[in-house]
């Protein structure tokens, strides 16, 4: 998968939230706009770390996540082989040599990875030359399971996958089509909320995508075409305020954006051309006061830019600038 870092592309999004950290992860604002402030009050410094931290991206990044995930899996099976019935390994059909998968530098999904190495778990499955075939599952020792989803006959992700927390609440669930992700995939938070809901076509993000904090609110929405993000794009905080706002054209900024501080005031305006920075761009600090105003070119500052701190004073980067060096204070 492309994925372009445009401002929005850092939001926290899907595919293999909570496996890790979060398995399918969205998030994150703002990594076109990380400008060195002059801050000597600790207001404005507590602001410049706000303003330039992550703020939405966890749903991009599917296609790969749902791959490693697969991987993870499958060497977390090939590892723990040995405790698979020899009966089952000698009564598989003959089949021709297939190439093992090449899992180096794959991400490894912790949660997943740590239950499937206990050495209380059942396994049932079947192994072919080192390679898994069919419906496998895996259990803990008090019957929860952990895992269930079926290979093709060269090892491929085929049907319905789910994976459940080790509590047993589900934790991720999606189906393979020729061994690549196809159709609906959803994710949980450990506390049973809906996490993250996105579209696959023959293994590419395409349709809507949608995520959710773990009290239930939204945290953004938009959709994907040919595993870029299209269209209309929102973003939330928890407190259900809205974040930010914005389309995308094949994976870049287009057109006007909107993003708001948590307290609701505003925080950019500033509009796009195939992801550069266009026309006017005014931002503000939480209290309101302006932090930036001026004019971009083909994505560099044009023209006369004011530049202010948190209590309103002048900033020194104020002046003309041409191609996006100053030039006159």
């Amino acid at each position: 998968m492309v994925l372009r870092r445009t401002g929005l592309d850092d939001l926290p999004l899907l595919m293999v939230l909570g496996l890790s950290a979060g398995l399918l992860v969205w998030a994150g604002l703002g990594a076109d706009r990380r400008h060195s402030v002059q801050a000597s009050s600790r207001e404005a410094r507590a602001e410049h770390e706000l303003s330039g931290a992550p703020a939405i991206d966890r749903l991009a990044g599917g296609s790969e996540r749902a791959q490693a995930l697969v991987d993870d899996v499958r060497s977390a099976l090939l590892r723990l082989a040995p405790t698979v019935a020899p009966s089952e390994l000698e009564t598989a059909p003959p089949q021709p040599a297939v190439e093992e998968p090449n899992l180096e530098g794959a991400r490894r999904s912790g949660r997943i990875g740590s239950a499937l190495s206990a050495e209380d778990l059942r396994l049932e499955g079947e192994l072919v030359d080192g390679v898994p075939r069919g419906r496998w599952s895996v259990t803990d020792a008090r019957g929860r399971r952990l895992f269930t989803g079926a290979f093709g006959p060269n090892g491929e992700p085929i049907g319905v996958w789910t994976w459940n927390y080790p509590d047993g609440a589900p934790l991720a669930e999606g189906s393979f089509v020729d061994g690549m992700p196809d159709g609906l995939w959803n994710e949980w938070h450990s506390n049973g909320q809906l996490a993250s809901a996105t579209n696959f076509e023959q293994g590419q993000l395409d349709g809507s995508a949608l995520e959710w904090f773990e009290t239930g609110a939204a945290k953004q929405q938009g959709g994907f075409g040919g595993d870029e993000r299209v269209g209309l794009w929102s973003s939330f905080y928890e407190n259900g305020k809205m974040r930010a706002r914005g389309a995308y054209d094949r994976g870049l900024r287009t057109g006007l954006w909107e993003e708001w501080h948590p307290n609701g005031r505003p925080m950019l305006t500033a509009t796009y051309d195939r992801g550069r920075a266009e026309g006017e761009w005014h931002s503000w600090y939480s209290n309101g006061q302006t932090k930036e105003r001026g004019l971009f070119v083909q994505g560099r500052r044009e023209g006369l830019w004011r530049f202010f701190m948190f209590d309103g004073s002048i900033d020194l980067r104020s002046g003309y600038y041409v191609a996006g060096q100053l030039v006159h204070d």
